[in-house]
């Protein structure tokens, strides 16, 4: 594979201007970065340029060219104006040159305003195409839970009112694989179902037929004393994440879902001991439950998240009527992105947008959205320039790791009225070993224009990747214009088979004058860096930056002296809308105490997950049980947003 960036003599091909970078970039290394496509389908979110009211607007849409080409359909929710497109690769790329190409193209830019891949493939054998009707729980509030890991036989999540049935209503695992065989009934009976998923495979807690629920799952592996035997539960249905002792789901759904409340488990005064009792808030709520796929979970830049993200918010609504009023949805997603326009306008947050007006709690039920802040106020990933008369350009360092077996992304975000007074070059870290790079320019959001720069794997001498401190050099022809780059995540979250390293921006000029002096002023533990490029304020998660009703971020603080978590992201978005969180609630016991418990993948097993993953379902069972209130837009502060809150 080689570097799809452009050197200036070069000229890109004239991609469609929906196309976004991610795809741009893949369509120009053949896809090769997702390994052997034969047989497999690219997963696209796109937005269209005009809303489907009815099912029979989106057959009279004029899509015969990618259809014709194998691509798939699934509309997200109907009125909507996003549709999920699987197909393979041909759909995208280049077939040819000349007034062919163009023709084959020109469909995408009829149709659609943006165009975005997600960075995961899908076996072409397996798609079924759409989600089939399916039984819906009538639970009047439902907690759902977007993650890795659902230890769905696990005694937190059983309800005594149901003869220690699982809360479990349905999981959608979005990984491959075939169901499995009830022990004892000759194949006549499964667990798990394929057809009633676009892709991947669905439990439900009810047994239908010969498909085996999860409740009779579970009854199959008790043991004598009455306790289930949870290693042979999972592994016969073959839960590779909950083949292992822990996991972020786990964790992330006891905080959200558990029969203990979270703030029964720690105690803000050293002298005494938790109480442990008992939860009493969240004992009558379904759960639902989507399982990232595997390799979601291996690449930490988020590439993948839109799309995944889209459809379990589909699988959510087909598992329960919000149309009448009075019933409620509140959905976590502990998983976020560090790069994206933070302009609150990304394809996903107008999604959410979208469904969160729709179930606005008045004239249909209530759709709630709950996401983290973010862990990267001290990872060096954002640089912030505004341009001054006799000041207009700026150098500074991103440094690349040797051995790192994956990709690395930065993006480079501008008001869309100033997308033609930037230039940006990417210099590799000798001059001899090669001209600079420019950018791919992405699709851009209604208010903002981007681009893209990519860099292969160090690990891999095939790829040619060349690690040390490349340069990145930002010109700008007015003064009084500011730019935004953003570092993409690349090392790894937890469970993740492939192990990246995370690269950093560095202000060598910066660090020369006061970088020595800066270490011994400290602030909360942490050095200052007044002055440098590197800029802790706007790192909040680039989903995280939405300004809507009813979609909330959390931030991490400590519960012992009230104190923001150093790594809990600041606002404010760009457009400063935003200006920071929705709440603080506590992710640190103490300084030496950091993380807060939950739950592992078996019953009496308990961590420490430590970041905002473990604030955002805090805030989401906080919000379906006794809601805070937001403050008015733009009036939260950076760190804590409304303010810190206990713990439910």
């Amino acid at each position: 594979m080689q570097n799809s960036t452009h050197t200036a003599a070069q000229t890109p091909p004239n991609y469609p201007e929906s196309f976004d970078g991610y795809l741009r970039h893949a369509i120009e290394t053949d896809f090769s970065y997702l390994g052997d496509m034969s047989g497999r389908l690219i997963t696209l979110l796109c937005q269209l340029k005009k809303e489907i009211k009815e099912e029979r607007d989106l057959q009279a849409l004029n899509l015969p060219a990618i259809e014709a080409l194998g691509a798939r359909v699934v509309p997200t929710g109907i009125p909507a104006s996003f549709l999920s497109i699987l197909g393979p690769v041909d759909m995208v790329k280049v077939m040819g040159s000349g007034q062919p190409q163009r023709d084959a193209w020109s469909v995408w830019d009829a149709s659609f305003e943006c165009v975005e891949l997600c960075m995961t493939v899908i076996p072409g054998a397996e798609f079924s195409g759409k989600f089939l009707d399916r039984p819906k729980t009538d639970a009047r509030k439902v907690l759902a839970i977007i993650d890795d890991g659902c230890p769905f036989a696990h005694e937190a999540f059983r309800s005594a009112a149901a003869g220690m049935g699982s809360r479990v209503f349905a999981i959608w695992d979005q990984n491959s694989r075939n169901p499995a065989v009830l022990p004892g009934s000759g194949g006549a009976s499964t667990f798990g179902e394929t057809a009633s998923v676009p892709f991947g495979i669905e439990y439900r807690r009810a047994t239908l037929g010969s498909q085996v629920g999860i409740d009779d799952w579970i009854k199959t592996f008790k043991m004598p004393d009455g306790a289930v035997n949870e290693e042979a539960c999972y592994r016969e249905a073959s839960f590779e994440t909950l083949k292992r002792r822990i996991s972020h789901g786990a964790h992330v759904m006891d905080l959200m879902a558990g029969n203990m409340q979270p703030k029964s488990r720690f105690s803000a005064d050293p002298g005494r001991p938790p109480s442990f009792a008992p939860a009493t808030d969240t004992g009558g709520m379904d759960i639902l439950f989507v399982q990232l796929p595997f390799a979601a979970i291996d690449d930490a830049s988020g590439a993948w998240l839109y799309m995944q993200v889209s459809l379990a918010m589909d699988f959510f609504l087909t598992c329960i009527d919000l149309d009448p009023k009075g019933r409620e949805l509140i959905v976590n997603l502990s998983y976020g992105i560090t790069n994206g326009a933070h302009d609150g306008k990304s394809i996903l947050e107008r999604l959410l947008r979208r469904l969160t007006a729709r179930y606005d709690g008045h004239s249909r039920g209530k759709l709630t959205v709950v996401v983290p802040a973010g862990n990267s106020r001290l990872v060096d990933g954002h640089v912030l320039f505004k341009s001054q008369p006799g000041d207009m350009s700026r150098t500074w360092v991103w440094r690349i790791p040797p051995d790192n077996p994956v990709e690395v992304y930065v993006e480079a975000w501008v008001d869309k009225a100033h997308k033609n007074d930037v230039t940006i070059q990417l210099l590799p870290p000798v001059p001899a070993l090669g001209p600079p790079v420019a950018p791919i320019p992405t699709v851009p959001t209604p208010t903002s224009a981007g681009w893209l720069f990519v860099l292969p794997p160090t690990s891999d001498p095939a790829t040619c990747g060349m690690h040390g401190d490349w340069r990145l050099k930002l010109t700008l022809n007015k003064p009084n214009v500011e730019v935004h780059v953003y570092v993409a995540r690349t090392d790894f979250n937890m469970g993740a088979r492939i192990r990246g390293k995370a690269t950093r921006f560095i202000d060598t000029a910066w660090e020369a004058k006061q970088g020595a002096s800066a270490a011994h002023t400290l602030a909360n533990g942490v050095r200052k860096i007044d002055g440098s490029l590197i800029c802790r304020e706007g790192t909040l998660s680039g989903i995280a930056t939405l300004v809507a009703d009813r979609f909330f971020v959390a931030a991490g603080s400590r519960l012992r002296d009230a104190v923001t978590s150093r790594y809990s992201s600041l606002g404010p978005n760009r457009p400063q809308d935003r200006q920071g969180p929705s709440f603080a609630l506590p992710t640190d016991e103490a300084i030496a105490l950091r993380g807060i418990r939950g739950a592992g993948n078996r019953s009496g097993a308990v961590f420490r997950l430590i970041g905002t993953s473990t604030a955002a379902p805090m805030l989401a069972r906080r919000q379906a049980t006794t809601p805070l209130v937001v403050c008015p837009p733009g009036t939260e502060t950076p760190d804590v947003g409304c303010g810190m809150k206990d713990a439910p």
